[in-house]
């Protein structure tokens, strides 16, 4: 929920939070910020902690660029206007995901972490007893502006990919699609692989009976048979 009011916080008693992604395109921003100002309030929760005021929810790339800018002596935003909100750590959480998404382009590597991280926070409610409304899949589609087939995919890779596939999305050199697709083709081939173990042994199985002379004379014609068309 949010609080009614906005609140003007030292830049000193905001803290930010230590699962923040990459910033880009800082100084860029710093420089729109002193020229235009900041058209946008940074988004914060209270929290107890002996050194900050606040969390910050919101505005990760605005309040690193009015740090940028302090550092450079402008103090116009010593004070930073802030609305405060009353989440939980795991809202704060992803409510820090989703406006990480929205307010700047997230890498394929970027939006596999997102929704990964979406998952543990919803399975986390969950497991806490709150309802969540709806599939989990579903809902990291519709927060995230995803189709729930590209959801699919993200969750192919976390689940079965390996360090190498997750490493050349890290570095670009293959989309979320392909990784996808390389995890279908190592669940083939291990499926093939355990379908050609079974075939040998069966055919292991048949040549011992049919090199017993025992079972070859005692055993039906066409029980013989079938062993010999294995």
């Amino acid at each position: 929920a949010f609080d009614n009011q906005i609140v003007n916080i030292h830049y000193t008693k905001i803290r930010r939070s230590n699962r923040n992604r990459a910033l880009r395109r800082i100084e860029e921003l710093a420089e729109d910020i002193r020229e235009d100002g900041l058209e946008n309030n940074l988004l914060v929760r209270e929290i107890e902690d002996e050194q900050y005021e606040v969390e910050l929810i919101g505005g990760e790339r605005r309040y690193s660029a009015i740090l940028y800018n302090i550092e450079q002596g402008d103090m116009t935003y010593e004070y930073i206007p802030c609305k405060k909100v009353r989440l939980s750590d795991l809202d704060a959480r992803r409510r820090l995901i989703l406006n990480n998404h929205e307010n700047d382009p997230l890498t394929a590597a970027e939006k596999l972490e997102a929704v990964e991280e979406l998952r543990e926070i919803y399975r986390a409610k969950k497991a806490a007893g709150e309802k969540v409304p709806g599939r989990i899949q579903e809902l990291i589609a519709n927060e995230m502006g995803i189709k729930k087939s590209q959801v699919a995919n993200y969750e192919k890779v976390l689940n079965h990919a390996s360090e190498e596939v997750r490493e050349k999305i890290r570095d670009e050199s293959i989309s979320i699609d392909a990784a996808a697709a390389l995890v279908d083709l190592d669940e083939e081939r291990a499926r093939m692989e355990k379908e050609i173990t079974k075939l040998e042994k069966e055919v292991a199985r048949s040549t011992k009976k049919l090199g017993n002379e025992k079972f070859v004379n005692s055993a039906p014609e066409q029980v013989v048979a079938k062993e010999r068309a294995k």
